[in-house]
Protein backbone atom coordinates (compact mmCIF):
# COMPACT_ATOMS: atom_id res chain seq x y z
CA UNK A 1 0.00 0.00 0.00
CA UNK A 2 0.93 3.59 -0.55
CA UNK A 3 1.27 6.52 1.75
CA UNK A 4 -0.71 9.21 2.18
CA UNK A 5 1.50 11.43 1.23
CA UNK A 6 2.60 9.68 -2.31
CA UNK A 7 -1.06 9.25 -2.94
CA UNK A 8 -1.74 12.97 -2.75
CA UNK A 9 1.09 13.54 -4.74
CA UNK A 10 0.11 11.89 -7.68
CA UNK A 11 -3.29 14.01 -7.41
CA UNK A 12 -1.64 16.76 -6.97
CA UNK A 13 0.33 16.39 -10.56
CA UNK A 14 -2.89 14.65 -11.92
CA UNK A 15 -5.03 18.14 -10.95
CA UNK A 16 -1.92 20.53 -12.53
CA UNK A 17 -1.90 18.45 -15.53
CA UNK A 18 -5.66 19.03 -16.40
CA UNK A 19 -5.26 22.46 -15.11
CA UNK A 20 -2.68 23.83 -17.80
CA UNK A 21 -4.30 22.15 -19.67
CA UNK A 22 -7.67 23.43 -19.34
CA UNK A 23 -6.18 27.18 -19.30
CA UNK A 24 -4.64 26.60 -22.66
CA UNK A 25 -7.86 25.79 -23.97
CA UNK A 26 -9.67 28.82 -22.68
CA UNK A 27 -6.92 31.02 -23.48
CA UNK A 28 -7.48 29.33 -27.26
CA UNK A 29 -11.22 30.31 -27.35
CA UNK A 30 -10.50 33.89 -26.21
CA UNK A 31 -8.06 34.06 -29.14
CA UNK A 32 -10.50 32.35 -31.72
CA UNK A 33 -13.88 34.59 -30.41
CA UNK A 34 -11.51 37.59 -29.67
CA UNK A 35 -13.20 37.93 -26.12
CA UNK A 36 -9.74 38.21 -24.85
CA UNK A 37 -10.03 42.20 -26.01
CA UNK A 38 -12.64 42.44 -23.47
CA UNK A 39 -12.00 44.53 -20.41
CA UNK A 40 -11.46 42.37 -17.27
CA UNK A 41 -14.08 44.60 -15.38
Amino acid sequence: MRSPQEHFQDSQAILERHAAALEADVRRLHQSDETAQWPSR
